[in-house]
C-alpha cells in the first residue's frame, strides 16, 4: 500500500497544479537508500522461506529505517515529513518489541487471506510474526485490514502515518513555488 502513496501524492500534487520538476529539485540521497533497502527487503521476503539470511534481512530493515529517518532530517522543513518520521518510529517500536519482526494480528490476517494466516502460523514469513491479539503495544503492529474494494492489505498505524506523510510531502513539494538558490538575496 505504501507503493500507492507515491502515485497518489503525485496525483494530488498535479491536481493542486504542481509540477514534477519541483520533485527533481529535492535532495534524493536518502530516498535512494530507502528505495534500495525496500527492494532488497522485498526480494528477501519473496525468497524461498527461511533460505534468506536473517542477518541480511535485519540489515535491510535497518537501512530502510535509516533512510527514512535521514529523509526526515534532510527535508525536516517540508510538509508531511514529520508524519513519515512518526510512522517510521511507530513501526520501528513495534518491530523492536517483537523480536525484529512486525507483529500481525492473525484474526485480521484471516480476513485478508487464508494463505497469509497459514504462513504466519507456520513462521514462514521472515519479516512478520503472528499475534493472537493485540496486547500491550501490540496495537502498533499490523492490525488494520482494508475494506473492499481496496486491495487486501494489512496495515499498522505507523503505515497509515507513513502513507499520509508521503502523500502530503509529495503533493506539497510539487505545488511549492519555484525554488530559488540559497545564495540569492531577497531585495529585488
Amino acid at each position: 500500500m505504501l507503493a500507492l502513496a507515491v502515485p497518489l501524492g503525485i496525483l494530488v500534487g498535479w491536481l493542486r497544479r504542481g509540477h514534477l520538476e519541483n520533485l527533481a529539485r529535492l535532495d534524493g540521497r536518502a530516498l535512494a537508500v530507502v528505495v534500495a533497502a525496500l527492494l532488497i527487503r522485498l526480494g528477501l521476503e519473496r525468497a524461498a522461506g527461511s533460505a534468506a539470511s536473517p542477518a541480511l534481512l535485519i540489515g535491510a530493515e535497518a537501512a530502510l529505517y535509516a533512510g527514512i529517518f535521514a529523509a526526515v532530517a534532510i527535508h525536516r522543513r517540508r510538509r508531511g515529513v514529520w508524519l513519515v518520521g512518526a510512522g517510521g518510529a511507530l513501526n520501528l517500536v513495534a518491530i523492536a518489541l517483537h523480536g525484529g519482526r512486525m507483529p500481525v494480528w492473525t484474526a485480521v490476517a484471516g480476513r485478508v487471506g487464508g494463505a497469509l494466516r497459514g504462513q504466519l502460523q507456520a513462521g514462514a514469513l521472515l519479516t512478520h510474526a503472528p499475534m493472537a491479539a493485540p496486547q500491550g503495544l501490540g496495537w502498533l503492529g499490523d492490525v488494520i485490514s482494508l475494506p473492499s474494494p481496496l486491495p487486501p492489505e494489512i496495515l499498522s498505524i505507523g503505515d497509515v502515518l507513513l502513507i499520509c506523510g508521503v502523500v502530503v510531502f509529495l503533493s506539497s513539494a510539487m505545488a511549492a513555488p519555484e525554488l530559488r538558490s540559497r545564495g540569492s538575496g531577497g531585495g529585488a
